[in-house]
């Protein structure tokens, strides 16, 4: 079956709320991750909306999503933790200012 489809496959583009789903699926596991450490981890639907409008190519779709999560959600948490910013029992809030994530622990 390998290289065996002769045809191109025309899917409808996705939409900014599509786009927000696959968002809010995403960052599912890094929530579930972090409530494990007894962190909860909040986004903002200004900060799903920003990260679904980063992570979206038109010809691409979805696929640049992975690597804006991991770029703009990730690496800031990583270093959240480990200069000892966010621990056991804290809040990591999510949110927009001046068109950038801003986070800020509660």
């Amino acid at each position: 079956f390998i290289n065996r489809i002769d045809e191109k496959i025309v899917f409808h583009n996705l939409t900014s709320e599509d786009m927000q789903e696959v968002v809010k699926i995403m960052v599912k596991p890094l929530i579930v991750s972090l409530a494990e450490k007894g962190i909860e981890l909040k986004f903002q639907p200004s900060a799903l909306k920003l990260l679904a409008k980063k992570g979206y190519d038109p010809e691409m779709g979805a696929r640049p999503l992975r690597r804006t999560l991991q770029t703009q959600v990730e690496d800031h948490l990583s270093e959240f933790l480990l200069a000892g910013e966010l621990q056991t029992g804290q809040r990591l809030k999510v949110g927009v200012k001046a068109g950038q994530l801003k986070f800020e622990v509660l």
